[in-house]
């Protein structure tokens, strides 16, 4: 999918469930038919995400997404995974990349692969919608980078990534 096509699916999910900044994480996975389980994980990986595995022994009783977040990150980190993971299961990558996928530190970053730009890209749009940032920057002369990632709860470096990304920044 290109960046335009992501970021209307990321748009349409926050518009369908009236989702508004800061997003509720927890609220966005149930929507999805996810729980969330935080735990501690090598620190190379952010998070995972498990398909149901509904008529699948031994896990035949498991009829929701799991969501897995690395308790060793950040809370603005933890909150990137678990939008990312989100992105996986909206964007249906579970389907396509089998019945376990994980989200490291250097696919966040590197950009290696098509499904993980993607979800990246929905993170980024979910919890820092464009079109509200616009506003509070423009209508409301919002610009203090920190004072914005308070009320998107998420990190400096995301939000300046975002802001470059919309043309506010160099």
């Amino acid at each position: 999918m290109s960046k335009f096509e992501v970021q209307r699916v990321a748009r349409q999910f926050i518009r369908m469930y009236n989702l508004t900044p800061a997003v509720d994480l927890n609220k966005a996975a149930r929507l999805v038919n996810a729980s969330i389980v935080r735990g501690k994980l090598p620190v190379k990986f952010s998070g995972t995400s498990l398909p149901p595995h509904k008529g699948i022994p031994p896990y035949d009783d498991i009829d929701e997404f799991i969501i897995g977040v690395n308790t060793n990150h950040s809370k603005y980190h933890q909150r990137f995974t678990i939008a990312h993971e989100i992105g996986h299961i909206v964007l249906k990558h579970p389907q396509e990349c089998g019945p376990i996928f994980y989200s490291s530190i250097e696919n966040f970053y590197l950009d290696l692969y098509p499904n993980e730009r993607d979800a990246n890209i929905f993170a980024a749009e979910l919890l820092m919608p464009t079109a509200h940032i616009k506003s509070l920057v423009f209508d409301k002369c919002l610009r203090d980078v920190r004072r914005l990632c308070e009320l998107y709860q998420v990190s400096k470096a995301a939000m300046e990534i975002k802001l470059r990304e919309i043309g506010l920044t160099n």
